[in-house]
């Protein structure tokens, strides 16, 4: 019985304002960061056909980096891949850059490449099982170059091989036709 008025009490102290007490203790940069990311969230998925997979980053007391991968049904080759690539990644730093109520919370502005990871695995469809290995099965940013891998099909180590690498600027070149024959 004596535990009774303490249980009341807890009750009612999270019952107060908003359903979620925890979204009362968010910091603002963090509320600032999830109205800056779902619209663009909502982009990919209505414009490329991309599911989020992990929406993340460094956001302790503010925004140091921003992490999205996503998964894709499509089968697309490097050239391809690139484009997509590229493309997503150009809109995301505009979405980071452009945004108002994200600008004072920004560690680095204007937010680059090497702010953000971004990263798009590339799936059968309805399935878990990646593309085959004429298609690129994952890209992503590492260490300041886009990495394209292949599935080589391997079980015994890592079966993502990568087959190609550039910096993010010749990636850009590249799709923006500025690259050197």
């Amino acid at each position: 019985m004596k535990i009774l008025p303490f249980l009341l009490a807890f009750l009612a102290l999270f019952s107060c304002g908003t359903n979620d007490p925890f979204k009362r203790l968010e910091p603002e940069h963090i509320k600032a960061f999830n109205r800056m990311i779902a619209p663009f969230i909502e982009e990919m998925k209505n414009t490329e056909d991309l599911s989020p997979t992990i929406v993340s980053g460094e956001l302790m007391d503010r925004v140091n980096t921003v992490a999205l991968h996503f998964k894709s049904y499509e089968s697309l080759s490097l050239e391809e891949c690139r484009e997509l690539y590229v493309s997503c990644t150009q809109r995301l730093l505009d979405y980071i850059n452009n945004h108002e109520e994200i600008l004072p919370y920004l560690a680095i502005y204007p937010f680059t490449e090497n702010e953000i990871e971004f990263a798009i695995a590339f799936n059968k469809p309805g399935t878990y099982e990646r593309v085959d290995n004429k298609f690129i099965a994952y890209v992503s940013n590492i260490n300041g170059k886009v990495c394209y891998r292949i599935d080589t099909g391997a079980t015994d180590t890592n079966p993502l091989k990568t087959i190609h690498r550039e910096s993010y600027s010749e990636a850009l070149k590249i799709v923006k036709g500025e690259a050197k024959s």
